[in-house]
């Protein structure tokens, strides 16, 4: 029995059920197949960031979490190995932070270490608007997202400037994801 498995028949929230990551991981890939598109996932009322962590996290991935918006409790179940923003592959921020670090972007024998930041916003569907164009969206989409400062779209242009170098992004609020992948122009 694995690791996260065992943690799982302890664990009182859903989101440690491995059936119930199976289907946010599925609503996460449809949310970067059609970049801005929101997607609703299985998770109790305010922990859909801890679903799309439990569904990508393992013991061989690195998390940063420097405002620790996962609780401790959280954090030993799923198992990942901490690390600075610079670099983890994976990276947790409130989105109303702005940005006070450098993200790995990958390299161009392998772009596939660009880091994931994970983003926690107010509300997606709602706010300040901005217009995603590229793979995956016929034409462009206006998608919003209130909580979201200014400055990581910014930075975000500067980290994915030098496709297929760059990060990717994932928006949650209390229900839904949106994903903003690095193929995606703001």
């Amino acid at each position: 029995m694995t690791e996260t498995l065992k943690n799982s028949v302890n664990a009182p929230c859903p989101h440690w059920n491995p059936l119930v990551q199976q289907q946010v991981f599925r609503r996460l890939m449809n949310a970067f197949a059609y970049p801005g598109s929101i997607e609703t996932i299985s998770a109790p009322p305010g922990k859909a960031l801890i679903g799309v962590l439990a569904c990508l996290l393992d013991a061989e991935t690195t998390l940063s979490d420097p405002c620790r918006l996962v609780s401790e409790h959280d954090m030993k179940l799923l198992s990942a190995v901490c690390a600075d923003p610079e670099t983890a592959s994976f990276i947790v921020m409130p989105g109303d932070h702005d940005p006070d670090f450098i993200p790995r972007i990958g390299t161009l024998e392998s772009p596939e270490y660009g880091a994931t930041i994970i983003l926690q916003v107010d509300q997606i569907g709602e706010g300040d608007s901005f217009g995603l164009s590229g793979p995956g969206i016929q034409g462009s989409r206006q998608v919003s997202a209130r909580g979201l400062s200014h400055a990581w779209l910014m930075s975000r242009a500067k980290w994915a400037q030098e496709f297929p170098l760059g990060v990717d992004f994932i928006l949650v609020d209390g229900k839904s994801v949106l994903a903003i992948p690095r193929t995606s122009k703001i």
